[in-house]
């Protein structure tokens, strides 16, 4: 904005990084209603549940120069656990 811009200055790659990143969650999250829709919610939640491990696993493979954290593990585990827990009732 200061620079009379709306539109940050950006590598090709990274802007389209962005836009993908922005498209495959946007369907993500469609799917996910649409799974709550059709189906259970015990059935539909282990899955959900699943995105931060395939998060971290991703992180790692992609992102190279990213150190994954006890940390982030354990931010990963309790978001599963805390999953499982409202399943179990």
């Amino acid at each position: 904005m200061r620079e009379g811009t709306f539109v940050a200055k950006a590598p090709a790659s990274g802007i389209s990084w962005f836009a993908v990143t922005g498209i495959v969650n946007g369907l993500a999250t469609l799917s996910m209603f649409s799974a709550v829709r059709h189906g259970p919610i015990t059935l539909v939640a282990p899955i959900v549940a699943v995105y931060p491990l395939v998060t971290v696993l991703l992180s790692m493979i992609m992102l190279k120069h990213i150190v994954i954290t006890a940390r982030i593990v354990g931010g990963t585990v309790l978001t599963v656990a805390g999953v499982a827990l409202v399943l179990a009732g």
